[in-house]
């Protein structure tokens, strides 16, 4: 698929995928059926440990970076075009699969739950940018 496919990809199937895969969105990693899903997608025979936190923030709380800040709005107007791209392309093509009862090799959590969450990607987290016919997102006016 490519960003500017006249028919958006839709006449591109792909049925062969060659390796079992198991996606998540990063909010889910907290609740407990994602970690019972993802027990059952290894065929472990115990519940898989995940009570340790773990992060990439590193230890200094003076370095946050707030992407909202308005030093960042061109930042976001460059990437939303690809978040968005991502949710259309999750949500159409990737949770289909995820949904199909004879796939048992594309697994989504409650993928209901994961559609909306892929949704909000369309959207600019911090509410500033506003998505143009075109494709483009723009400062609100």
């Amino acid at each position: 698929l490519g960003p500017d496919d006249a028919d958006g990809g839709k006449n591109t199937p792909n049925n062969k995928v060659r390796n079992p895969i198991f996606l998540y969105e990063q909010h889910m990693l907290g609740e407990e059926y994602l970690w019972e899903d993802l027990r059952g997608f290894l065929g472990a025979g115990h519940p898989l440990k995940h009570d340790k936190r773990v992060s990439s923030h590193g230890k200094d709380p003076t370095r946050f970076l707030n992407f909202c800040n308005d030093t960042y709005d061109d930042f976001r107007a460059r990437m939303m075009p690809i978040s968005y791209n991502v949710s259309v392309w999750l949500q159409d093509y990737f949770l289909p699969l995820a949904k199909n009862e004879t796939r048992s090799d594309v697994i989504i959590p409650k993928p209901d739950s994961f559609s909306k969450m892929v949704e909000s990607y369309k959207v600019d987290p911090c509410g500033k940018l506003e998505r143009l016919e075109n494709g483009t997102f723009v400062l609100k006016g």
